[in-house]
């Protein structure tokens, strides 16, 4: 939609056929380059909730023993 108004735009104003190319695909380019960021912005903040959480796990104080250790201690 972007690259029509675009390209209308640049026809109405006068400018030949490969200007309004030239001008509609810069206009595509921009556009596409800056779609992925949105996307990527939620998964950010979804990766930096996720780091909060296991960096308060290892911050607090060990209260649970890992499951190999479990293992050991009832082989005895």
């Amino acid at each position: 939609m972007t690259a029509a108004v675009v390209a209308w735009q640049a026809l109405r104003s006068g400018a030949d056929q490969v200007q309004v190319a030239v001008v509609a695909l810069t206009a595509l380019v921009a556009v596409e380059a800056v779609l992925p960021l949105a996307g990527a912005a939620q998964r950010m903040r979804d990766v930096l909730a996720s780091a909060r959480r296991v960096a308060a796990l290892l911050a607090s104080p060990r209260r649970w023993r890992p499951a190999a250790e479990l293992r050991c201690l009832r082989g005895r």
